[in-house]
C-alpha cells in the first residue's frame, strides 16, 4: 500500500487529533499579512472573470482547494479564504482571493504557484494538487501573469466560449481487461478470464479505460502471449465454431477463406493483401503437420497483434487539416461504446458498405442499445461509477456480519443488476435509477432485508419488491456493503461517494499530523455522536462538512446494508444537509430525501454527463474535451440513452485534430535541372519525448520515435534518465541508470523510410 492510499485508508476510517496531532514540527501554514486586502485587487474585466471561473474556479479552486480554503477549514487563517456560494459574487471574491496569493512572492515566485505544486519551502498542508506541468499549471500560470498585471486576456487569450466542441487528438487504444474477454469470448465463442487476470491497470475515477494508461508491460506482454496460445489451443478443439469451411487436410484455400473472414472480425477491418499474404506464410511454415496446427499458429499470432490488441482511432488525413475516422473505426468505437465487445458482422458490412455517416451511425445505435449487450455494459458503468466492483472483495469482519459469505455477496450483486436492467428498460431515466420505489429478491434476499413477498420470481428466483425505505441505487446492499467499514456503517466513506461521484468534487488527501483512527465503537453513543469529531476539530471540519452531513444520511443503514430504527440506543437520525455546490444545497430528513435531492440536481446530471464522457472516449473531459464535455452537460436532461446519442453525435466521434504535413507538395512550377548526383542514402533517427506523468517522486515519458533517413535502419538511442528505471515498454534498454540506450522490441526493432514507432519508460528519482 503506497503513502497515498494508507493516507486514504486512515481518512476513511475517522479523523480526530489525539497526543501525535498536536500540529508540532508540521509545515507552517502561509503566514498571513494582517487581514486579506481583497479591494486592493481592481475587478478584472468580464472576460477575464469568465477564464477565471471556466479554468480555475470550477475544476480547481472548488475542487481541490476550498475544503481547507473556507472560513471553517484549516487554511481560513491564510490569505486566500474561499467563498463557496456559486453566485458571481462569490467568483469575483474567488478571484481576488487568488490574485492576492499570486501577487505574493517567495525567491521571486509567485506563491499561487508554489504552494498546490508542493514547490514551496514550507510544503503546503493539503498535499500536491496539480503537477508543475501540464494543462492545469498552463492554466494557472495564465491566471497568474494576469493577475500580477492586471492584464485583461481578452484579446491576447480569449476565455474559452464553446462555440463548437473539439475533435480531440488520435488515438490507439488498448483494449481494457474486461475489453479483451468480451472481444475473444464474441470472436471464438469460448468463455475468457484471462484478461481479467492480466495485471491491473490504473483506475482513474473507478474506470480501468484511460487511452494513456492502457500501454504493455514486459509482464502483461509475457501473459498476453499465454492467453493468445491458451485461446488458440482452446478454439479449436471445436474448429466448427471459427471455420467457414470443411478442409481437407493442408486445404490453404479454407485457411485463406478463414483469414478474410475472422481477420476482418479480430482486426476490426478487413485484412490488407500483405497482410494476408504475411499471415498465409506463417500458415503455410506449419501447414506440413497439418491443417489445423497450421490454422492454430496463425490464429496465436492475430491475437498477439496490435491491430487487434488496440483499437485505432487515427483515422485518414483530409484536406486542410485534421483526419477523419474510416467508416470500420467508427464501427469500432460504437460498439465498445454500447456493448463492450466487437462490432458484430452487421456492423462491420454496414461499414465495409460506407453506411457510418450521422444517420448511420445513429440506427446502429439504436440497434444496439436493444440487445442485452447494451445492458450489461450499462452496468459495468455503474459499476465504475460506484465503485461495486469491489462488492466481491470488501473486507467485512466475520464476527459482526456472519452472514455475508460468497454466496450472499453474489445474491446483492445479482439484486442491482435486476434494478438496472429494470429502470433500463422502463423508466430509462437517472432519476428513475436513484429513486426506483422498488427492487428485485429472491426468498433468501427478502428474509436478509426483512421484506414481504413481491411479483411473481423469475427463473433466477428474482422478484420485483415494493422494498419501503430501499429506493434507488443508495439503497442497494451492494452500494452499503461496499461504502461502509469492515464492522460498521461509514457516513465517512458514503458521504465521500456523494461528494466525488456525484458532484465530481475530488477531495484534497487528509492534513498532515492527524491521528487518523476511527472512534472506536461504543454500545452507548451513536455513529452522529461518535463522528462529532468531526465538525469540531479544526483540521478535520473542512472536508468533513462536505462530507459528513450527507453521510449521515444513509445512517437508517447498517454496514452491508440493512434497515435499522436505532443506533447506540438511540433512534436513528437519518437528516442531512449537501453544502458546497453550485446549486444542490439544502437539508433533507433521510435517504430518500437526500435520492430525491440529487434526483433533481443539475450538478449531479452534469456530473454524470461528465462521468460518461470520460467512459466513452477514454480521455480527460476538462483537460482534453472542455467544449465537448460542456455540450454534453448542457444537453444532457437525464434520459440514459439520449445520452449514448449526444456522445456519438459529438465531433470527437468522427474526426480527430492535428497538423498535417502534405507528403506531395505542389511541384515547383519552373523546375531546373540537377546536374548534382543523388545523395547517398540517409539513416536519420530522431526521437522525441513526452512527459506523461509525474509524482514527484517519479514520472513516466513517452518517446517517439524516427526514421528520416532513406534507408531502413535497427534504431538505438541515448536517453539520459533521472533517477533508476522502473517500467519500459515497446523498447529494450541497456542498463537502468544513467545514459540508457533504447532499442526496439522483437516487433518494432527495424523502421523503414519514414517510419516511426513508440516507447515509454517510467523511473524513480
Amino acid at each position: 500500500m503506497n503513502t497515498r492510499h494508507l493516507l486514504w485508508f486512515l481518512f476513511f476510517t475517522g479523523c480526530r487529533f489525539g497526543a501525535s496531532g498536536s500540529g508540532e514540527g508540521d509545515p507552517p501554514l502561509e503566514p498571513p499579512l494582517g487581514p486579506p486586502d481583497l479591494e486592493s485587487i481592481p475587478a478584472p474585466c468580464a472576460e477575464e472573470l469568465e477564464r477565471f471561473a471556466v479554468e480555475l474556479e470550477r475544476p480547481i479552486l472548488q475542487i481541490r482547494c476550498f475544503g481547507c480554503h473556507q472560513a471553517e477549514g484549516i487554511a481560513k487563517s491564510t490569505r486566500m479564504v474561499l467563498d463557496g456560494a456559486g453566485t458571481p459574487a462569490a467568483t469575483l471574491h474567488n478571484y481576488r482571493a487568488a490574485a492576492l496569493v499570486a501577487r505574493a512572492e517567495l525567491a521571486e515566485r509567485p506563491v499561487l504557484l508554489l504552494k498546490p505544486t508542493l514547490l514551496h519551502p514550507s510544503g503546503h498542508t493539503g498535499g500536491k494538487l496539480i503537477a508543475d506541468s501540464g494543462p492545469e499549471y498552463a492554466a494557472l500560470t495564465r491566471f497568474v501573469e494576469g493577475a500580477r498585471n492586471d492584464r485583461c486576456d481578452a484579446e491576447v487569450a480569449p476565455p474559452l466560449r464553446c462555440t463548437e466542441p473539439e475533435a480531440g487528438r488520435r488515438l490507439l487504444r488498448r483494449l481494457s481487461r474486461v475489453e479483451y474477454d468480451h472481444t475473444v469470448e464474441a470472436l471464438l465463442g469460448v468463455d475468457s478470464r484471462h484478461g481479467i487476470g492480466f495485471p491491473a491497470d490504473p483506475a482513474r475515477h473507478g474506470f480501468e479505460n484511460a487511452a494513456d494508461d492502457l500501454w504493455v508491460s514486459p509482464l502483461l506482454a509475457d501473459r498476453l502471449r499465454e492467453a493468445a496460445e491458451s485461446l488458440a489451443t482452446q478454439a479449436l478443439t471445436n474448429p466448427e465454431r471459427i471455420l467457414p469451411c470443411a478442409p481437407a487436410n493442408g486445404d490453404e484455400a479454407c485457411a485463406r477463406q478463414f483469414l478474410e473472414r475472422f481477420g476482418r472480425r479480430a482486426f476490426r477491418r478487413p485484412l490488407s493483401a500483405v497482410e494476408l499474404e504475411r499471415y498465409l506464410t506463417l500458415y503455410r511454415g506449419a501447414a506440413n503437420e497439418g491443417f489445423l496446427p497450421g490454422v492454430e499458429l496463425v490464429l496465436t499470432a492475430l491475437l498477439q497483434s496490435p491491430h487487434f490488441l488496440y483499437r485505432a482511432e487515427v483515422g485518414v488525413a483530409e484536406a486542410g487539416s485534421g483526419y477523419v475516422l474510416t467508416n470500420f473505426e467508427r464501427a469500432t468505437e460504437l460498439a465498445y461504446l454500447v456493448t463492450g465487445g466487437p462490432p458484430d458482422d452487421t456492423l462491420l458490412d454496414r461499414a465495409a458498405a460506407g453506411d457510418l455517416d450521422p444517420a448511420g451511425l445513429e440506427a446502429e445505435l439504436e440497434r444496439l442499445l436493444g440487445t442485452p449487450a447494451a445492458v450489461a455494459q450499462f452496468g459495468r458503468f455503474v459499476d465504475g461509477w460506484l465503485d461495486l466492483s469491489r462488492l466481491e472483495t470488501v473486507p467485512k469482519d466475520t464476527t459482526t456480519y456472519p452472514q455475508l459469505d460468497p454466496v450472499l455477496r453474489a445474491k446483492l450483486r445479482q439484486e442491482t443488476e435486476h434494478l438496472i436492467a429494470a429502470v433500463w428498460s422502463e423508466d430509462g431515466t437517472l432519476s428513475g435509477l436513484l429513486t426506483a420505489p422498488y427492487s428485485y429478491a429472491d426468498d433468501a434476499l427478502l428474509a436478509y432485508y426483512g421484506l414481504s413477498s413481491g411479483e411473481p420470481a423469475g427463473p433466477d428466483g428474482f422478484k420485483k419488491v415494493q422494498a419501503g425505505l430501499h429506493r434507488g441505487l443508495l439503497t442497494q446492499g451492494s452500494l452499503l456493503t461496499v461504502h461502509a467499514r469492515p464492522n460498521s456503517g461509514s457516513p465517512v466513506h458514503r458521504g465521500k461517494l456523494i461528494r466525488e461521484r456525484f458532484f465530481c468534487q475530488a477531495l484534497p488527501p487528509p492534513p498532515p499530523g492527524v491521528n487518523a483512527e476511527p472512534p472506536r465503537l461504543d454500545p452507548n453513543l451513536s455513529t452522529r455522536e461518535r463522528y462529532l469529531a468531526h465538525s469540531q476539530n479544526e483540521p478535520c471540519q473542512g472536508c468533513h462538512r462536505l462530507i459528513d452531513p450527507i453521510g449521515f444520511g444513509f445512517e437508517a443503514f447498517d454496514g452491508i446494508g440493512r434497515l435499522r430504527d436505532n443506533d447506540g440506543g438511540r433512534p436513528v437520525d437519518a437528516s442531512g444537509e449537501i453544502v458546497g455546490t453550485t446549486q444542490s444545497n439544502g437539508t433533507f430528513s433521510d435517504l430518500a430525501g437526500l435520492a430525491d435531492k440529487l434526483a433533481a440536481s443539475p450538478d449531479v446530471r452534469d456530473c454524470y454527463a461528465q462521468t460518461w464522457v470520460q467512459f466513452a472516449y477514454g480521455l480527460d473531459p476538462h483537460t482534453e474535451l472542455a467544449c465537448t464535455e460542456q455540450q454534453i452537460r448542457g444537453a444532457f436532461t437525464g434520459d440514459l440513452k439520449g445520452l449514448y446519442r449526444q456522445l456519438i453525435a459529438a465531433p470527437h466521434f468522427f474526426r480527430r485534430g492535428g497538423v498535417l504535413v502534405d507528403p506531395d507538395p505542389d511541384p515547383d512550377p519552373d523546375p531546373q535541372p540537377d546536374p548534382e548526383p543523388d545523395p547517398p542514402p540517409s539513416t536519420d533517427v530522431t526521437f522525441e519525448t513526452r512527459r506523461d506523468s509525474d509524482w514527484g517522486a517519479g514520472y513516466c515519458e513517452a518517446v517517439t520515435v524516427l526514421n528520416g533517413g532513406t534507408e531502413r535502419v535497427v534504431w538505438e538511442i541515448a536517453i539520459q534518465v533521472e533517477g533508476t528505471l522502473q517500467q519500459h515498454w515497446n523498447a529494450t534498454p541497456s542498463t537502468d541508470r544513467g545514459e540508457i540506450h533504447f532499442g526496439g522490441a522483437d516487433w518494432n526493432r527495424e523502421l523503414g523510410p519514414g517510419e516511426s514507432t513508440n516507447f515509454g519508460f517510467c523511473a524513480l528519482r
